[in-house]
């Protein structure tokens, strides 16, 4: 939720937030009404930019309500595109509840894709539901261009889909570390984790294949819930310099079009020079910063 002052989500201990005194008042009553609904340890606060955010565990699942403006400069749409941030960081479902009818106009205008639910005793207030493109998907899409097909893993890529999440190399571009997460190197976790991000709303993961056979994985994450999201190509170590890497970034940018995004973003390590050069055809250098480079693309 930005530098925020005052508590860590996770923390829930309401006495430690800190809020200016020129709205000190407003948060107290906002703060202590939802504790006493929700309960103390059920609740927790961020103050940032004149926002004041809340995050509910209602049970089951965490909710939110609507980020409360606590002065005539605060940013609404801001506010709720932080929150959103948010709940990608933590890969939390965006659920925001008890939403005033007179105020689903304003989520619309923020969120392209969102779902209201009334209250079974309230036919004036909601729940909504703030969907991303892949969370608008029944199943993993598919598409075929100049000889690359994208499409959906299957049981039959296991192993050779392992042998390329196993790759070391390939992994230290990648962003993870293969024996943190699989330390048993257990060839059912990758795929597992591919159709549970899938299934979550997380990513939608393809494999790329060319002439029927699986040679690297293209994936599209990190949905932003107003109409972006990031892209990343990796390819077999035996297929290199064949150009793969570069056909299936072209599919992948037709199929984002497809599912409705609007724009696409990529992180790429500077070392990673051969992705650098390759991404540099199909999208704009955005920065280099902090051993990263940046790349953006309007759809």
């Amino acid at each position: 939720m930005g530098e925020a002052q005052g508590l860590h989500p996770e923390e829930g201990i309401i006495k430690a937030l800190s809020i200016p005194e020129c709205v000190s008042e407003d948060a107290a009553e906002i703060i202590f009404g939802l504790s006493e609904a929700a309960g103390e340890e059920s609740v927790a606060f961020c103050y940032c930019d004149d926002v004041l955010y809340a995050r509910i565990y209602d049970g089951e699942r965490y909710v939110f309500p609507l980020p409360f403006m606590l002065t005539e400069d605060a940013d609404a749409v801001r506010a709720c595109i932080d929150l959103a941030a948010y709940s990608r960081r933590e890969l939390i479902p965006l659920i925001i509840t008890d939403v005033p009818r007179d105020e689903i106009e304003f989520l619309c205008s923020v969120f392209p894709h969102i779902d209201a639910y009334t209250y079974e005793d309230d036919d004036d207030t909601f729940y909504i539901k703030v969907n991303n493109e892949c969370d608008m998907l029944d199943s993993i899409p598919s598409i075929e261009l100049d000889g690359i097909v994208l499409d959906a893993l299957t049981d039959e890529d296991k192993e050779k889909y392992a042998e390329l999440c196993r790759d070391r190399d390939l992994n230290k571009h990648w962003g993870y570390d293969v024996d943190e997460d699989n330390p048993d190197g257990d060839s059912d976790f990758y795929l597992k984790v591919a159709e549970r991000e899938f299934d979550d709303g997380v990513a939608i993961t393809l494999a790329i294949r060319e002439g029927g056979e699986l040679v690297g994985e293209a994936t599209i994450y990190d949905f932003d819930y107003v109409g972006s999201a990031e892209i990343a190509v990796r390819v077999l170590p035996t297929c290199h310099s064949r150009g793969i890497g570069s056909g299936a970034t072209r599919a992948l940018i037709k199929l984002s079009r497809e599912i409705g995004l609007s724009s696409l973003r990529a992180e790429i390590l500077e070392e990673n020079e051969s992705s650098i050069k390759m991404t540099s055809k199909y999208m704009e250098l955005v920065k280099r910063e902090n051993g990263k480079v940046y790349f953006a693309l309007s759809l």
